[in-house]
């Protein structure tokens, strides 16, 4: 499929205000409600022109962005094209696991490439050795929504693709509110759970009672995967971090470390918080870093205490800006 060339070729000649006009409303071209009166091809043909305008940057990095996704799509032939939009229709309809789409996580990894513009990765041999080694969950800090695709980028680009390729996601409604934030999503696979009814900004309408139930079954279908060889990714701070400060993990994540045999995999990510601030529509290029712990083994009996170890490692590893207040307690 041809990617359609509309005004990219002169779009970068005009005055600063007018392209982030003509970027908003390049934004507004496609959304979810579109998707179900347009077909793939047309989603597809114009979704490299659509995603640069995602992008917080001088033009010729828009126009690297556009011609990465281009060429990402153009790999894939119609039939791919369509299950992918089917899959962008449906992802995060219900609660439950969402896997992951090769259009989509392609798609997505050549959008990331132009963004970074510099990157180390360190200690990934410790989640190598932990997933050779039987279930893994993984703990990280909790800076921006792209952080999930941080990682994925990041792994592949560390030489680890089947890594990337096995990251799943505990994932919140909010999620697969926007069709920027729900393609996201679909370039990974991911549980659609229950935001927690003690975080202040939670805005589901389902009792306390249903939260427990979506819950549980999250933690069952998390517990599934990772028997299987999947690497499920938890926030356990429950929210991204407004201050960019590692916050305390909630006591309720750790029904999610009640399996046997597990291993923790610490992790602590920066520079995501910088490319795609609070608040945010867009991205912005920047430099990341992703330390990774060594493993923890988990005592099913007793996983608390192997979550606080994990806080404690991703303290230790979190840059300056990063690092938990003196105050703050691993689990509360």
């Amino acid at each position: 499929m041809q990617c359609l060339i509309g005004r990219l070729d002169w779009f970068w000649y005009f005055h600063p205000l007018k392209v982030s006009l003509m970027a908003e409303e390049m934004r507004s071209r496609l959304n979810l409600a579109m998707l179900e009166d347009r077909s793939a091809e047309t989603v597809f043909g114009g979704l490299a022109e659509w995603m640069s305008a995602f992008v917080d940057g001088p033009g010729p990095l828009q126009a690297r962005t556009h011609e990465a996704v281009c060429r990402a799509v153009g790999s894939f032939d119609d039939v791919e094209l369509r299950r992918a939009h089917s899959a962008l229709r449906n992802t995060g309809s219900d609660f439950g696991f969402w896997p992951a789409d090769g259009v989509a996580r392609a798609v997505l990894r050549a959008f990331m490439g132009p963004l970074v513009e510099g990157f180390s990765v360190n200690g990934v041999d410790h989640l190598v050795a932990a997933q050779e080694a039987g279930p893994v969950l993984i703990l990280c800090n909790h800076l921006a929504y792209c952080d999930m695709q941080v990682k994925d980028w990041l792994m592949v680009e560390a030489g680890h693709p089947e890594l990337a390729d096995r990251l799943v996601a505990l994932a919140g409604p909010k999620v697969y509110e926007t069709l920027f934030r729900r393609l996201a999503a679909l370039g990974i696979g991911t549980i659609k759970t229950a935001q927690s009814s003690n975080l202040a900004h939670n805005a589901s309408t389902l009792s306390p009672r249903d939260v427990a139930a979506v819950a549980l079954e999250s933690v069952r279908i998390a517990h599934e995967i990772m028997g299987n060889g999947g690497l499920v990714v938890l926030y356990a701070e429950g929210a991204r971090s407004r201050s960019g400060r590692l916050n305390s993990f909630l006591k309720a994540a750790r029904r999610y470390a009640e399996l046997d045999a597990l291993r923790i995999v610490p992790m602590a990510l920066s520079g995501s918080q910088s490319m795609m601030p609070i608040g945010a529509l867009t991205m912005r290029p920047g430099n990341l870093r992703l330390d990774i712990g060594q493993a923890i083994e988990v005592d099913s009996r007793r996983p608390t205490d192997a979550m606080a170890k994990a806080w404690h490692s991703i303290s230790r590893m979190a840059g300056p800006e990063q690092r938990p207040l003196h105050h703050t307690k691993p689990i509360v």
